[in-house]
C-alpha cells in the first residue's frame, strides 16, 4: 500500500518498499553500528503457519549485507 494508507505491512528484508540497497546502507552506516535494531518481519510461512525460519533467513540476509 501507499505511504499514508495507515496500513502497517511487514515484509521480508528487501521485499517491501525498502529495498536491499537501503538495508545495506542502514547496517553499514558507522553511526548506527552500535545501535540495536528491531525487526518487524512476517512470522508466517506461505501456508500461513508460524515459520521460525523466516527470522533466521532475514538475519542471515542482513549479515550478508553488512559484509
Amino acid at each position: 500500500r501507499e505511504q499514508g494508507s495507515r496500513v502497517d505491512r511487514h515484509e521480508g528484508i528487501g521485499q517491501g518498499a525498502i529495498g536491499r540497497a537501503a538495508f545495506k546502507l542502514l547496517v553499514t552506516h558507522p553511526k548506527l553500528k552500535k545501535i540495536p535494531l528491531i525487526l518487524e518481519t512476517p512470522k508466517e510461512g506461505d501456508d500461513g503457519k508460524p515459520d521460525p525460519q523466516n527470522d533466521i533467513r532475514n538475519l542471515k540476509l542482513l549479515r550478508r549485507l553488512e559484509s
